[in-house]
């Protein structure tokens, strides 16, 4: 499948699962919502805080922030997961997105970890080459420097990206997310050029939604880049095809 047939297919999988869709954005809303709430709750605890010199509200603001977050992501996991499981073909796909969001988490958690370490790595790579290494008063020393250092951690880290959004739409279909990864990284490697026009075109054809977010209320503004963003991973979950049945 190309890139635009991808697009055209992800954008009738969005036609053809409406409820789903609309779960998915209306979640979008609702987390910046309840982002909102717990803000504003733990902004009241923090004055308390420092009015009455009380160390017990600046704990209870924390918990008020985590709380509202988790509330939040967890929200937007779950009906990313239905929605998804619904782009893959699921004929129950609540039961199905309900079941298979802890395995899109941990897809989530092992693609944070792998990129936090790269990209820290590479800046205390790059600290330590401009401290000991290097004279960074000659631009092109610090150029080649800054390059070395940084570019392969970042192109790592954006095949694991890729592999993630890829393993998310596959582990949406019942895939274990270590099956979902390995396909996920497998498909970067052999199809990169293709993801990159997908990318592209999806840009292009969302550029609207997220130009428009920036002038718009925050739930409004979550709403359209929420409909870009399942846009986008109908588009790949069409892209990406089916997978053999042994591999679930």
């Amino acid at each position: 499948m190309t890139a635009g047939q991808a697009v055209r297919a992800g954008f009738r999988a969005l036609k053809d699962a409406p409820l789903p869709s609309l779960g998915a954005l209306a979640a979008a809303a609702l987390a910046v919502l309840a982002g909102a709430v717990a803000t504003r709750a733990a902004r009241g605890e923090l004055e308390r805080a420092i009015v009455e010199g009380e160390p017990v509200h600046a704990a209870s603001a924390l918990a008020i922030v985590l709380a509202g977050v988790t509330f939040a992501a967890l929200l937007v996991e779950i009906a990313r997961a239905v929605a998804l499981a619904a782009f893959g073909g699921s004929q129950h796909p609540f039961t199905d997105g309900l079941r298979r969001t802890p395995a899109m988490i941990a897809i989530a958690a092992v693609e944070w970890v792998v990129e936090g370490t790269l990209l820290g790595g590479a800046l205390l790579a790059l600290g330590r080459a401009s401290l000991h290494a290097i004279d960074l008063a000659h631009p092109a020393r610090a150029a080649a420097v800054a390059t070395l250092c940084l570019a392969p951690p970042l192109l790592l880290a954006l095949a694991t990206f890729v592999a993630a959004r890829i393993a998310m739409t596959l582990a949406a279909r019942g895939l274990p997310p270590g099956a979902a990864l390995v396909h996920g990284y497998d498909t970067t490697l052999r199809r990169f050029p293709s993801l990159v026009r997908l990318a592209v075109r999806l840009l292009l054809m969302t550029l609207p939604l997220t130009a428009l977010a920036p002038f718009v209320p925050a739930p409004l503004a979550a709403v359209c880049a929420a409909l870009a963003t399942l846009w986008g991973y109908a588009a790949l979950s069409a892209f990406v095809g089916p997978v053999d049945e042994e591999a679930r």
